[in-house]
């Protein structure tokens, strides 16, 4: 499996949108070619998931140990993250029941703040590294928790 960022297509500009403000993608956006890279990792590769970055690891994370709090997280703010502050100029042409007439490539209005490959925020963290990062976090919690209780008796 692999987990998927904000990717810079051009489904932004033509998804249908009754809101009156532009859509954007919510947290780091990523050129398709850091997406392609990703899933031939995990095709050709013993991992059994990749994540892409950082921030995706972190959610992944935040998946497995507290599913309410992250679902009720992005219930409250995941809608206004997606939007722009900028209003759109009238009706734009959408691709819900035709398609968009253009030419359209495989990358979209966000270039200037997508990351490439050789980018040093492109980090490929797979199912092994990020089981040993939990696996880190969790020891250093139970770690200061006994270090708690252990100052507490002492007083």
């Amino acid at each position: 499996m692999v987990d998927l960022p904000a990717i810079n297509t051009p489904h932004y500009s033509w998804t249908r949108n009754l809101t009156g403000k532009r859509l954007k993608p919510f947290g780091p956006v990523y050129e398709p070619e850091v997406a392609a890279e990703a899933i031939c990792r995990a095709a050709f590769t013993t991992s059994r998931s990749i994540s892409i970055g950082w921030a995706n690891s972190f959610a992944a994370l935040w998946r497995l140990a507290g599913p309410g709090c992250r679902e009720a997280r992005l219930a409250s703010h995941g809608y206004k993250a997606q939007m722009s502050h900028n209003w759109a100029e009238g009706p734009q042409p959408d691709a819900l029941y035709t398609a968009v007439p253009g030419a359209y490539g495989a990358e979209g209005p966000f270039e200037a703040k997508a990351r490439r490959l050789n980018s040093p925020l492109t980090v490929f963290v797979s199912s092994g590294l990020r089981a040993s990062l939990f696996g880190a976090l969790a020891a250093m919690g139970v770690s200061a928790a006994l270090n708690h209780i252990r100052r507490c008796r002492r007083t």
